[in-house]
């Protein structure tokens, strides 16, 4: 590396020329920094000739060139000159030779009342970002600190260049201004590096030409900052941004702008601070090949997304988001293809749509989900196109009750089956109900709207409470392992519902987890682990139902439970509300049956019967034997 400055200067600038090179003093240099001529578009041959292909080798302190760094000189043109004297442009030979170097500001606060055009090859270095300080002057005319430029042998380009440990400052002007920006009149922008850098400006980095190669590191905000970076491009890289204190109310531009990007990643990302009306935290726009690594917001605010990703495909979001009800939701729309590794609702009583806002053509996946609600937490009826692997649900109960678990997860797909009726295809067959209200005043079984075969329908016309329930045996080999229970419910109007669970050695928890009317499809689940063998009671209680509508109960052992995999012990054939095929011992004592429904002979000898048909429908209505076992 090679020092200008006030040390031996002549001696360096004769071993940067070559023999046949116009030589140049240091006093000469430093007339040409000082010169009138601000921005210059021609530059003085005999002063730059010696800069062609070496900016590499050149590091020019401004302080050694006119800069004072007090805060108070208008240090614009010091520093201004001192970048033209490096560009070289003016003996470019054709093949894309120009110069290059370092402008280093060491420490003090550089007043400016113009932006800084910085050339390709040029690096403007401070000595630390919390020690040297571009400050916006009140007289500032422009919108931004840094305005990065082309140069005329590459018209279109600025490519190159690195800003590091500097703070910027525009807290002295209400003018809207950039800390760097893009001139209109460059296209693209090549190997561009920030790094090191403190703002307190109202917009951080606007890259909306076209920008590859480019690394943001290492990037502090702590004034009432509209956007932190806007930037449309390829194969570039975001990291370690850290938003704290105030934030800007007088734009709606998203903190962090991704627009027709590819393969970007986005990685360490903190956004907090007071909260805006009117932003989302990162927004993505027509971009594929999307990476976000670690990213937790932490503001509150009445409107706008922590997350906004429209138009895109291939999107990938590592670590934990932390949507939270009711103003810091996820948007996705329009979107093919995201896959979210961790989603938790933050301490937070959140059904699904409180936090996330999903359109019906996206496809969206969650490897987990975590809720502190069970209730009203998953619209099935309303999710298409969405997986959830898995959920964690950690807010069962206030306290540690032997034998449930108050973190349960639950997969939605596999797992084994141990009731006897998940789909209702038979009935209520095996469900109990008791209670004040007893049975429903009315029932049917209709076509499910979240999965094969058919769902129930029970409505009560008085208040009270009631349950309904199934029993399944526990074996002595089962105790101390766990069983997930769950089951698929929609309240249409009523009262509500909480899940209801006994025996087993089980102690007695009243108000589960429930849900309530107008709610939508919802899942609901509970792992627990039996405590002794006997008859476990797996339901729901209702208080004052109305109509309700239950669907694809489970009992699965682990704490993976199943949706709708289940190996059913009867079958519809036929159109919507066809017949039903099962079987038992015996002919059907209870139950609400259709005239042609079958149940086969499980336990067939000769002189019994191949089953039963149901001749009369009712409940459990009128079953005649049918195929008769010769001897």
């Amino acid at each position: 590396m090679l020092f200008i400055g006030s040390q031996s200067q002549a001696e360096n600038i004769r071993r940067l020329g070559d023999q046949d090179q116009t030589k140049m003093t240091h006093s000469q240099l430093l007339d040409y920094s000082n010169n009138d001529d601000f921005p210059s578009s021609t530059l003085n041959s005999a002063s730059t000739s010696i800069f062609k292909d070496i900016h590499k080798a050149i590091y020019l302190n401004v302080k050694d060139f006119g800069a004072v760094g007090d805060g108070l000189v208008d240090d614009t043109k010091s520093i201004q000159n001192l970048i033209n004297t490096l560009i070289g442009s003016s003996v470019y030979n054709g093949v894309g030779s120009y110069g290059g170097g370092t402008i280093f500001l060491p420490k003090g606060t550089y007043l400016l009342s113009r932006p800084l055009e910085l050339y390709s090859k040029i690096n403007l270095i401070g000595e630390d970002e919390t020690a040297t300080n571009l400050l916006v002057s009140k007289a500032f005319v422009g919108d931004a600190i840094v305005l990065l430029q082309s140069i005329p042998n590459q018209p279109n380009h600025n490519q190159g260049c690195e800003i590091a440990n500097i703070e910027f400052d525009s807290r002295g002007t209400a003018k809207l201004i950039a800390a760097v920006r893009v001139d209109s009149s460059v296209g693209v922008v090549n190997n561009l590096a920030i790094n090191n850098i403190i703002l307190a400006t109202q917009y951080g980095f606007i890259l909306d030409g076209y920008t590859q190669k480019l690394v943001i590191d290492k990037v502090y905000s702590h004034g009432s900052i509209e956007q932190i970076v806007k930037l449309v491009g390829n194969d570039n890289i975001i990291q370690n941004i850290d938003k704290e204190a105030a934030t800007g109310n007088k734009t709606t531009e998203p903190y962090i702008h991704i627009k027709d990007a590819s393969n970007l990643r986005l990685r360490d990302i903190l956004i907090e601070g007071a909260g805006s009306l009117k932003k989302a935290y990162i927004k993505i726009i027509s971009s594929n090949n999307i990476i976000i690594d670690d990213y937790w917001s932490e503001m509150n605010q009445s409107n706008g997304y922590i997350l906004d990703v429209e138009n895109s495909k291939n999107v990938v979001v590592r670590g934990e988001m932390s949507p939270t009800a009711p103003y810091r939701k996820i948007k996705i729309a329009k979107t093919m293809g995201i896959d979210f590794s961790f989603a938790s609702s933050d301490g937070q009583n959140a059904p699904f749509l409180d936090m996330f806002d999903i359109d019906e053509v996206s496809l969206v996946s969650f490897d987990k989900i975590e809720s502190r609600r069970g209730s009203d937490l998953y619209p099935l009826d309303k999710m298409p196109n969405i997986t959830i692997k898995s959920h964690i649900n950690s807010s069962l109960y206030s306290g540690d009750y032997r034998g449930f678990a108050s973190k349960s997860m639950v997969n939605f797909q596999g797992g084994h089956n141990l009731l006897t009726n998940p789909s209702f295809e038979a009935g209520r067959f095996n469900w109990i109900f008791s209670g004040s209200l007893g049975a429903p005043d009315s029932q049917s079984f209709v076509p499910s709207e979240v999965a094969p075969g058919l769902m129930a329908n029970f409505g009560w016309n008085t208040s009270g409470s009631t349950v309904i329930y199934q029993s399944y045996e526990v074996p002595a080999n089962q105790v101390g392992r766990a069983l997930t229970f769950s089951m698929l419910m929609k309240i249409v109007s009523g009262g509500s519902a909480f899940m209801w669970i006994r025996g087993a050695g089980l102690p007695t928890v009243n108000n589960m987890v429930g849900t309530s009317q107008g709610s939508g499809w919802q899942m609901f689940n509970q792992t627990i682990v039996p405590q002794a063998a006997g008859t476990l009671y797996l339901g729901f209680t209702f208080t004052n139902p109305g109509q309700i509508y239950l669907d694809e109960a489970s009992l699965a052992f682990g704490t993976v439970g199943s949706r709708n995999t289940a190996k059913y012990v009867s079958m519809e054939l036929g159109p919507q509300g066809g017949n039903t095929l099962t079987y038992g011992d015996q002919a059907p004592l209870s139950g609400t049956w259709k005239k042609a429904d079958i149940m086969y002979n499980k336990l067939p000898i000769p002189g019994s019967y191949v089953g039963w048909v149901c001749t009369e429908a009712g409940t459990p209505g009128v079953w005649k034997g049918f195929g008769l076992i010769s001897n």
